[in-house]
């Protein structure tokens, strides 16, 4: 059985080198300070708007990548967010 090679578009390459640039030039040119401010000014409002449980569950990913652990299940991560929706709405 022959293994599949999946090729990845230039376009979607170029996006990613482009973006580590930005990136790399934003760090150089702002302070530590800022960058952090806006780290948490940025996790702070995906947690308001997600809950804390999208945390906990991207930690648990975090912590599971690479072992031969199962995976916490993608259901409760679901069911946060339909509940969050609800809260929204």
């Amino acid at each position: 059985m022959a293994k599949e090679t999946i090729q990845i578009s230039p376009r979607v390459l170029a996006n990613r080198r482009n973006a580590r640039l930005g990136g790399l030039a934003r760090a150089k040119n702002n302070s530590k300070e800022k960058i952090k401010e806006w780290a948490s000014r940025g996790g702070k409002n995906t947690q308001d708007l997600y809950g804390s449980d999208l945390g906990r569950y991207a930690q648990t990913l975090r912590k599971t990548v690479g072992c031969k652990k199962k995976p916490v299940e993608e259901t409760k991560l679901c069911q946060s967010l339909a509940k969050t929706k609800k809260k929204a709405a």
